[in-house]
C-alpha cells in the first residue's frame, strides 16, 4: 500500500512540476486576431518574446488604444527594446487587434 501511495505522489509531482504550455501563444494563436499579415505576425512574435518573459500574454483588445499608448513606452524600457522597428511592429500588432474577433461558432 505504501508503495502505491509513494508512486502516486511521485507521479502527481512530476505532472504538477512539468513545464506548462501557454495556450494563448504559439501556432494556434494567429487565427484569432483580425490582422495577421507579416508585420502583425512579427509583432506578435516580439510581444511573445519580450513581454511574456515578465507576465502572461496580454490580449490586445482587453485595453484601449489610449491605455496601450500609456503602457507601451514603459514596457519598452523594461524589456530594453530600443529598436524603433520592433516597437512599431508590436504597436502594429496591438493597434490592429483592438477589437475582439468575431466568435468562430
Amino acid at each position: 500500500m505504501k508503495k502505491y501511495f509513494l508512486l502516486s505522489v511521485i507521479a502527481i509531482s512530476v505532472v504538477a512540476c512539468s513545464k506548462k504550455t501557454n495556450p494563448t501563444s504559439g501556432s494556434g494563436t494567429t487565427s484569432q486576431y483580425a490582422v495577421m499579415d507579416e508585420k502583425a505576425t512579427k509583432g506578435m512574435n516580439l510581444e511573445t518574446k519580450y513581454c511574456t518573459s515578465c507576465h502572461k500574454f496580454r490580449v490586445p483588445y482587453n485595453f484601449t488604444k489610449s491605455k496601450w499608448d500609456k503602457v507601451l513606452p514603459t514596457m519598452y524600457k523594461k524589456a530594453k527594446m530600443t529598436d524603433s522597428t520592433q516597437q512599431q511592429l508590436v504597436k502594429y500588432f496591438i493597434y490592429n487587434n483592438l477589437q475582439k474577433p468575431a466568435s468562430s461558432k
